[in-house]
């Protein structure tokens, strides 16, 4: 979360020994002048500052002020909901198990989310989200297809091997189900048999079945409450 991101620096300084990703690195990606800094570094396009910058967007502002345009919105529950965000070089380089960095807007903080689906062609970047924090609920209530948002990194983070292994069984609960699903064609497309094991709380929640099943040759669906499936 954000608490211990905004804490490393003052922590270190304090002389607190820090385990993991460098102090520097954290700082570097939280920091807005600094990040901007390294994407124009890197060579990479960022989108106009908005006017007012606590402000969602509204229903009649221009899709063409920001660079990164929602194309699709999808719930599938009250807290869950799916985007599909245009993004051409992030969607051409995307892979199964990588994620993106997103932000909202001028102020607002940086999320990761795994990328759920992908399409080179379109140039979109799928992602399935479930609305439990700030920026997220904020997602859920404010933003619509049209809308566009600031800023999308990727792809980030190591790609899963995908390799002919002969039989792949893939497993996913709940939201952890989405992130599976690019993983799953891959492996199908590499030439397994592929069995799939997606699990919910009940039938009301049961999403992306149809989608899983076009390349399983065997999927189970299962519920905690015994409402659908297994």
């Amino acid at each position: 979360g954000q608490t211990p991101l905004k804490l490393v620096v003052p922590l270190q300084r304090a002389g607190v020994p820090i385990l993991g990703t460098p102090s520097d690195a954290i700082d570097r990606a939280e920091a807005r002048k600094r990040f901007s800094a390294l994407l124009e570094k890197l060579g990479l396009a960022q989108a106009p500052r908005r006017a007012s910058p606590a402000e969602p967007p509204s229903s009649d502002r221009a899709l063409g002020a920001f660079m990164y345009a929602i194309v699709r919105r999808e719930a599938f529950s009250d807290t869950t909901f799916l985007w599909e965000v245009q993004a051409p070089d992030v969607a051409r380089s995307a892979a199964p198990g990588h994620f993106v960095m997103l932000r909202l807007h001028e102020g607002g903080e940086r999320i990761p989310l795994t990328v759920a689906d992908f399409d080179r062609d379109k140039g979109t970047i799928t992602m399935v989200i479930q609305a439990l924090g700030k920026t997220t609920l904020e997602m859920r209530d404010h933003y619509k297809a049209g809308d566009s948002i600031v800023d999308f990194v990727g792809p980030l983070g190591l790609p899963q091997h995908v390799s002919r292994a002969g039989h792949v069984v893939l497993v996913g609960g709940g939201l952890g189900v989405a992130p599976v699903y690019p993983q799953l064609r891959a492996f199908k497309e590499a030439g397994n048999r592929t069995t799939g094991i997606i699990g919910f709380r009940n039938k009301d929640l049961v999403f992306w079945e149809e989608t899983f099943g076009r390349y399983c040759d065997n999927l189970i669906v299962c519920t905690d409450d015994g409402s659908y499936g297994k």
